[in-house]
Order: C-alpha cells, then structure tokens, then sequence
C-alpha cells in the first residue's frame, strides 16, 4: 500500500504488530497487549475503536472470544482472537508426589481455560497406631471377656444351687 503525505510517497507493506498475546489462546488474567506500526491508525476491540495507552490495550475479561484489529493507515491490519475469563477454573488435579509420614506430597492443577498449572502441598500423613502384632480387634476381646463373666457368673449360680 502507498501512503501520500508531506514526507512524499510511502511504500508501506508492513503488518502492525501485536504483541504480549496468541491468536487463539486464553487467559485467566487481563493480558495487557502492545500494539505498533509506524502508520499506525485505527485499533479496535470488539469491533469499537479504542485508544492506546503508551501504545498499550488491557484486555479485560467478557463473554466469549474478543477480537483485537489494528490497522494502519495503508489499510494493512492485523487481527486477533482471545478469550479472556476473570479467574482460573482448575481441575481435580493429579498427584504428582504420594505424601508420607515423613514428607508432604505434591499435587498438580491445571487450568481448564488456560492451561496453565499449580502444584500445592499435600500434608504429610499422620503416624497409624502402632502395631501390637495382634490382627485381631479390640471388640472381639471385649466380647469373649463378657462371654467369660456370663460363663462365670452362671457357673457359681448353679455351685451354689447345688450346696443349699
């Protein structure tokens, strides 16, 4: 394209750039997007024109894909499509690390919308009792312990029965 101005004719072929995000790509957290081209002179978001702050746009979260276009004055533009969500949607997350008695494990997050990932502590485990060697429960001693005081009490019943 050919730009026709005092500084005479300009052969300008040159994209503006957008740069600090991807075509496609989504965000948990407003990217703030640099926009530049020499003859730069429209830049729209979502189909209305905006100003640049220092060459800079904050894209802030909404519903749904937004649209970034700059276009400079030979009519070259450049466009781009983001997604951009208010706050992270993690997932159940994958034990990465198995936590112990002794070390905390590790647990890995990652973003449904973005993709991107957190690894947070698991606790360590708490000591189990320690072992007597005895695989039986405690409840079954209690039973056979009342069985005998049933056994024994009627056993004496009937001894004294049997005396008077």
């Amino acid at each position: 394209s050919v730009i026709i101005n005092s500084d005479g004719i300009v052969v300008d072929n040159i994209i503006p750039v957008i740069d600090g995000i991807a075509d496609g790509k989504s965000y948990c957290i407003a990217p703030t997007v640099t926009i530049f081209d020499d003859n730069l002179d429209i830049v729209t978001l979502n189909g209305i024109a905006v100003d640049l702050q220092q060459g800079k746009l904050t894209v802030y979260p909404a519903k749904g894909e937004q649209t970034i276009v700059a276009t400079d004055k030979s009519g070259n533009s450049k466009t781009v499509r983001i997604t951009v969500y208010d706050n992270h949607l993690w997932d159940e997350g994958e034990v990465i690390e198995e936590a112990t008695t002794t070390t905390e494990g590790k647990i890995k997050y990652t973003c449904k919308h973005c993709g991107d990932s957190k690894i947070e502590p698991i606790a360590k485990k708490a000591p189990s009792a320690p072992d007597t060697g005895d695989g039986t429960s405690i409840w079954l001693w209690f039973l056979i312990a009342f069985a005998s005081g049933g056994i024994l009490i009627t056993l004496t019943i009937r001894e004294r029965k049997r005396k008077a």
